[in-house]
């Protein structure tokens, strides 16, 4: 075990630091190391007042990018190279977010550098890779912690096909953070994009609308993704998993054919039903008598307004199965719904019935954005506001029939999977996990919770942020972002990483410790 744990921690801290880098020849750089650092038309905008100063003196020089690049959150892939024809020839991708803002996190796009396997003093910036804009905000989303997954597929005949008969797809992960902070209507940490080359184009393939952008995209996958591709001897794709998370740690086995939402929970070894069936549906009921009234071209708007309501009343019907995490879908999908009411139709009703509807709005927001301390009751409560808020909008007199709202809440309640994602797979020390039982961690091996008291455990794992899965040899590694300190002296900070092991992609899982310190 201990020859198993020093050759995994070799490994890692290779794979982390992308190999063993050879001394860097800045003269075989395809750009000017020091080229200045510069902005972009995508740069946010709410810094022009600040005063302009030079930048401070650069403490840790990157090992291997120009000094003026500034990509955090960097996870290292190993993908074909999209010009070789034969696909033997290979390149290392750095995915990664872009420092451009002077004050705060990442930027509005997703930034891509790349090397020959063979040379990785040879970097290439791939440039911004993909971006997003906002409708709702009137402004350019902005990109954390991203990754993005190579998947290949047999099929010779494709003219997409390489030598090796192979076609290969690629699916980023940007972390659209949208409004900078967290707000349930800029809500879209669970895009998905995808690009038949690692460099893009990408074209986003999970709106619930593609025509109507402001409903957002569907899919569980959140903070910090992390995305593992499975496949069977034969080189097949045999399952593909998401892990995410800050603090709480998430993980969910995808459906291979989208990549981006929940392997129905009927066909997966891991994901569970989400709703008490009968609840899931009399929604899925609710949503078919809405399609009837929504195609009849002699609907009322006494009919269409019905129906709108049912929905509403049937979404706040869904009773949530798994009872160690507050469920925040039916909420996000009322206020989605309901900011479409107000934003497209705010003439349409009386000004007193609206202001009690953006106050049930705000209240529910409120509780979205505090879900590891709100509990279910107070979710149901927030949202019994909401439907009763929409039952009291009071329309102005003669306004022309119209059944967008219908439309809209057709499409948002459709959007809510009966499929739950796995909860608290890599224990944290976070308020989220005190609802927890020892017993309750069923992705941790016995043998990590062997003669340790629950607090144990939750420190040993420490889970913060960042997870990415690697496969070494037979095992599954997990690295992420931990909270630790006391252990080596400190208070308590999240500038290490952890790692922890299992025999398959979701576990069970047994602790590794720190395997580096970044203070």
């Amino acid at each position: 075990m201990k020859k198993f744990k020093r050759i995994l921690l070799t490994v890692l801290t290779l794979a982390l630091i992308m190999g063993a880098f050879p001394a860097l020849n800045l003269h075989a750089m395809t750009v000017d190391p020091y080229m200045p650092l510069t902005t972009t038309e995508a740069d946010v905008t709410a810094d022009e007042n600040i005063e302009k100063k030079d930048p401070p003196p650069v403490g840790a020089p990157s090992p291997y990018l120009p000094l003026w690049e500034h990509t955090p959150d960097g996870k290292p892939r190993l993908f074909q190279d999209p010009d070789d024809p034969t696909g033997t020839k290979k390149r290392v991708y750095l995915i990664a977010s872009h420092d451009v803002k002077r004050q705060g996190y990442c930027g509005p796009d997703i930034r891509v550098w790349s090397a020959p396997i063979n040379d990785l003093n040879a970097w290439r910036d791939e440039g911004p890779v993909f971006t997003s804009y906002n409708e709702i905000w009137d402004m350019w989303d902005l990109m954390f912690a991203p990754d993005m997954v190579e998947v290949k597929t047999y099929d010779p005949t494709s003219p997409k096909a390489k030598g090796d008969g192979n076609v290969y797809e690629y699916y980023l992960y940007p972390h659209n953070i949208s409004d900078d902070i967290l707000s349930v209507f800029g809500y879209r940490m669970n895009m998905v994009a995808k690009s038949d080359r690692p460099d893009g184009p990408f074209e986003v393939v999970n709106w619930i609308d593609p025509n109507n952008r402001r409903l957002h995209t569907k899919g569980y996958i959140g903070f910090d993704p992390g995305v593992f591709v499975d496949y069977d001897d034969n080189g097949a794709v045999k399952a593909a998993y998401a892990y995410w998370g800050i603090d709480t740690s998430y993980a969910v086995e995808l459906d291979p054919d989208t990549m981006s939402t929940p392997k129905h929970h009927s066909q997966s070894k891991y994901n569970k039903e989400k709703y008490v069936p009968e609840t899931y549906a009399a929604l899925t009921a609710a949503i078919a008598d809405a399609k009837t009234v929504y195609n009849n071209p002699a609907a009322t708007q006494a009919q269409i307004d019905a129906e709108a309501i049912k929905i509403f009343e049937n979404i706040l019907g869904l009773q949530n199965a798994y009872l160690l995490r507050p469920d925040t879908d039916p909420l996000r999908a009322a206020l989605v719904i309901c900011d479409e009411i107000v934003y497209t139709y705010s003439g349409r009703y009386t000004a007193a019935s609206l202001t009690m509807l953006r106050a049930a709005m705000t209240t529910g927001t409120s509780r979205v954005t505090s879900e590891n301390s709100a509990n279910q009751d107070q979710m149901n409560t927030a949202l019994l506001g909401i439907v009763d808020a929409v039952k009291g909008l009071e329309q102005e007199t003669a306004v022309p029939l119209n059944k967008y709202i219908l439309d809209v809440a057709i499409k948002r309640a459709e959007a809510i999977s009966d499929t739950r994602p796995c909860s608290f797979m890599i224990p944290s020390t976070s308020t989220a996990d005190n609802r927890l039982t020892l017993d309750d961690y069923i992705f941790v091996h016995p043998r990590a919770k062997e003669g340790r008291t629950l607090a144990q455990v939750r420190t040993a794992f420490g889970h913060f942020e960042a997870s990415t899965i690697r496969q070494v040899g037979n095992k599954y590694v997990m690295v992420y972002s931990r909270r630790s300190g006391p252990e080596y002296g400190m208070g308590n900070h999240n500038g290490t990483l952890g790692y922890a092991f299992g025999d398959t992609p979701m576990g069970p899982w047994v602790d590794g410790g720190g395997c580096s310190n970044f203070l």
